[in-house]
């Protein structure tokens, strides 16, 4: 037997509270990125792929200092989905000759 009603609209508001509840909002996180580019993004008047190819790698590598998430708390994220540790980011630049004169 079907459910209907009054019981079907709770069964389906509760669906939908646990699927918004599971979406991260993504305007916060852009709002995130775009605070981190601002002062950058205001030096420069132009910015390359290649620099933001650089403060992605920056980001990705950053180990979080705080989160709601205490498991995320000294972890980056290149580590929280890969499992795997990467070298911080300057230790990067370093391997790859960046500061080689």
């Amino acid at each position: 037997m079907a459910v209907t009603g009054p019981e079907r609209f709770s069964a389906v508001e509760k669906m939908h509270d646990r699927i918004l509840g599971s979406i991260e909002r993504a305007g916060s996180m852009v709002e995130n990125v775009n605070s981190r580019l601002r002062p950058y993004m205001e030096i420069k008047k132009h910015v390359s792929s290649q620099f933001y190819s650089l403060i992605q790698l920056y980001l990705n590598t950053k180990k979080y200092r705080r989160s709601r998430l205490e498991s995320r708390v000294g972890r980056s994220p290149v580590k929280i989905l890969t499992g795997k540790q990467w070298p911080e980011f300057i230790e990067l630049l370093e391997e790859r000759g960046f500061w080689a004169e």
